[in-house]
């Protein structure tokens, strides 16, 4: 692991510390689940950690990245009714 790797393994960890739990009550009232709400957290941070450079960069595409999967994950659409 190179450096720049541990760095941004650090400025991840920091972010879930910062963020973990904000992430867990909002995708609670997404659910309505307890174990559904951390499954999908634990998705979610799996992917955003894959593009973490992209997102702590600040680019749009990793910002709709990282907000937009847990709705279409839960099954929410826009429109469709729900």
């Amino acid at each position: 692991m190179t450096g720049t790797e541990r760095g941004d393994l650090s400025e991840f960890d920091d972010f879930v510390v910062a963020r973990g739990a904000a992430l867990l009550r909002t995708a609670y009232l997404l659910t309505g689940d307890r174990h559904l709400a951390e499954d999908l957290v634990q998705a979610a941070l799996a992917k955003t950690y894959r593009h973490w450079k992209r997102v702590r960069g600040g680019s749009p595409e990793g910002r709709r990245d990282a907000g937009g999967r847990g709705a279409g994950a839960c099954g929410f659409r826009h429109g469709s009714g729900r």
